[in-house]
């Protein structure tokens, strides 16, 4: 923390959305590691783009290899 603390303020934009794909990543894996159906998001990595999590080559990978599926709000609301 000390260290996100003192690094110059140029650089919180990069900090930010580091963090913030890092959290993504966690959630991708504990869905995953739970064996959730579905992952309600309305991410579409327009932020970070192509190297995202929800990056659309990812989500390729994620559902090749995992099952993983991800589903917005109405979609998960309309299988309700």
């Amino acid at each position: 923390m000390d260290r996100i603390k003192n690094a110059p303020e140029d650089d919180t934009k990069k900090i930010a959305k580091a963090i913030a794909e890092g959290v993504d990543g966690d959630a991708v894996a504990t869905c995953i590691g739970l064996g959730c159906n579905y992952f309600c998001t309305r991410d579409e990595a327009k932020g970070a783009g192509t190297k995202s999590v929800f990056g659309q080559d990812n989500l390729a990978w994620l559902k090749a290899d995992y099952g993983f599926e991800v589903k917005k709000p109405e979609e998960i609301v309309s299988l309700i």
